[in-house]
């Protein structure tokens, strides 16, 4: 069992839908336990800090707004004070992929339609199957080393 932590910070206008579809996919994968977090300012994400502390990988969806400056401040204080894997997927990282994963502070980057791809990630990053197509994945992005490799969303 592993425990998710999918933030969204941004407009409480609606709720998070991509996020809402990407926690129902992994609620149907194992045991996962599945914690989203919809704020509109860093300072109230920075309140659950016994979820981000226990999550096993954290995932933010991230749309190209002002709210970006909140986020790379998270992903960066999560990464450095709690050293977890850190995953953006959205608009942003699908349309500027190489650009997010030139940041140390992010792991992985999933394009396009998250809900299709992430347990299949998942089972590989969190579960360690060893699987070389996860190396040609599609809508997939890391680092091996210092390299970016990047496989688009077909």
């Amino acid at each position: 069992m592993s425990n998710i932590l999918l933030i969204k910070i941004g407009e409480k206008t609606y709720p998070p839908y991509g996020l809402l579809y990407v926690a129902s996919a992994l609620l149907r994968h194992k045991n996962n336990k599945v914690y989203i977090i919809h704020e509109e300012k860093k300072e109230k994400v920075l309140k659950n800090i016994s979820i981000i502390k226990n999550a096993d990988i954290v995932g933010f969806s991230v749309i190209t707004s002002p709210y970006l400056k909140e986020i790379i401040f998270l992903s960066k204080y999560i990464k450095n004070k709690y050293n977890k894997k850190i995953i953006w997927g959205g608009v942003h990282p699908t349309m500027v992929p190489e650009l997010v994963l030139k940041e140390k502070y992010i792991d992985f980057v999933i394009l396009g339609e998250g809900e299709e791809r992430i347990n299949y990630f998942l089972d590989f990053i969190l579960y360690g199957k060893k699987n070389k197509n996860f190396l040609k994945m599609d809508g997939i992005g890391y680092k091996d080393n210092d390299k970016l490799i990047i496989y688009p969303h077909i």
